[in-house]
């Protein structure tokens, strides 16, 4: 079976919903499916898509923000590789997709659209006029659609709330979000310290997300500044860029927390390997937004499985990714005191931290590993 999987953010660009498009990928093709992707390329990042073993189509927009016009293009485009590929299924991985797929619903395939719980409630209703159309297109798409995948229950509910439409809720799969991992790749503690000496007598809190707002890193150095005392060798490290970083450098710098907290920027996948070894606690604090929700977070997923004990907050899906008291904790969204309290308690109780660490991995193992995900796609795909 041709599938062709209509990605608008796809590797090397960072983030969930990449992540999400090239679990998909290469989990159907482990399956034996006949699998094309049609991404965006990126101006500030390339990468020799031959690595990949399935077919990838680029095109040439910046990324995954449409107007008219990009919208246009993007389908024209879309056309072509239909015509040349003549996929059996066509399944794009964001609802940004949909609003693309709304202009070829004549198409002879079966179409399957998956939703993110931020995609949805950033992108539906559009405020801009201009977009008002790609919103008609992207519904169009979902009454033509022949199932709509969202990755949690939130995302569900999200969805649920914006489109009430029995002809596309009837249409609804729960799926969750998956991570392709190679355990050989994983770096232990005492190896990681020998690339990064200065965290060596360090208690190193983790956070990798794009710096903004919706990630709460800000949070995070508040927690830390009550923490300053009682654990004088704990340090934050920030893995990633974004908007946020300004006020989040300035931040520290107003709580005198130089010394404390670590800006490591981008970094490739063998550093961010080494900074999930010397990890002691993995903390992303997200928080609500007018823009922005967290779909699922699959960020905690990916510590899990490195055996790290995650905190999250009740925001979105987070609190799906973790086993509350078993694989970290789930604490209340703009709360810093309570968030310190479990820093501290996991990096006072060494026995607490090791029991969630064995934990966590078993559960993402079980739960979430890219084959479960493939296996669910794969019986989706055989029922259409």
């Amino acid at each position: 079976m041709k599938v062709l999987i209509v990605a608008m953010k796809f590797f090397p660009a960072s983030g969930g919903s990449a992540s999400y498009a090239y679990n998909m990928a290469i989990g159907l093709h482990r399956l034996g499916y006949d699998i094309t992707v049609m991404a965006p390329t990126y101006s500030h990042r390339t990468m020799d898509d031959r690595l990949f073993p399935f077919k990838v189509k680029r095109l040439v927009w910046s990324g995954p923000q449409f107007g008219m016009f990009r919208l246009l293009f993007a389908a024209v485009h879309l056309f072509v590789v239909y015509r040349k590929n003549k996929p059996d299924i066509i399944w794009t991985t964001s609802f940004a997709g949909c609003r693309v797929l709304g202009l070829l619903t004549n198409l002879k395939a079966r179409f399957i659209g998956t939703v993110h719980g931020g995609g949805i409630h950033r992108r539906y209703p559009s405020r801009k006029l201009s977009n008002k159309f790609g919103d008609r297109l992207g519904l169009r798409f979902m009454k033509r659609a022949d199932a709509i995948v969202t990755i949690s229950e939130e995302s569900k509910k999200i969805f649920a709330a914006k489109l009430p439409y029995d002809i596309i809720l009837n249409k609804l799969r729960l799926i969750y979000n998956s991570i392709d991992f190679d355990e050989s790749k994983f770096v232990s503690k005492s190896a990681a310290l020998e690339k990064l000496p200065h965290l060596q007598t360090k208690q190193v809190i983790l956070t990798v997300a794009r710096l903004v707002s919706a990630k709460g890193h800000d949070v995070v150095i508040r927690a830390l500044n009550i923490l300053k005392f009682k654990h004088p060798d704990a340090v934050y490290v920030i893995v990633g860029e974004g908007v946020e970083r300004p006020s989040l450098e300035r931040l520290v710098k107003d709580l005198h927390l130089e010394d404390r907290v670590i800006f490591a920027g981008y970094v490739n996948d063998e550093q961010l390997e080494r900074y999930y070894g010397v990890c002691d606690v993995f903390v992303m604090a997200g928080r609500w937004t007018s823009n922005f929700v967290e779909g699922f977070g699959l960020v905690y997923i990916e510590a899990g499985v490195r055996g790290k004990p995650v905190i999250g907050t009740r925001v979105g899906g987070i609190p799906e990714a973790i086993v509350e008291n078993k694989s970290g904790f789930v604490i209340e969204p703009e709360n810093p005191e309570a968030l310190a309290e479990k820093i501290s308690l996991l990096l006072t109780d060494e026995s607490l931290r090791n029991g969630m660490s064995r934990f966590a991995v078993q559960y993402v193992k079980e739960s979430f590993s890219n084959d479960v995900m493939a296996k669910h796609n794969a019986s989706l795909l055989s029922e259409l």
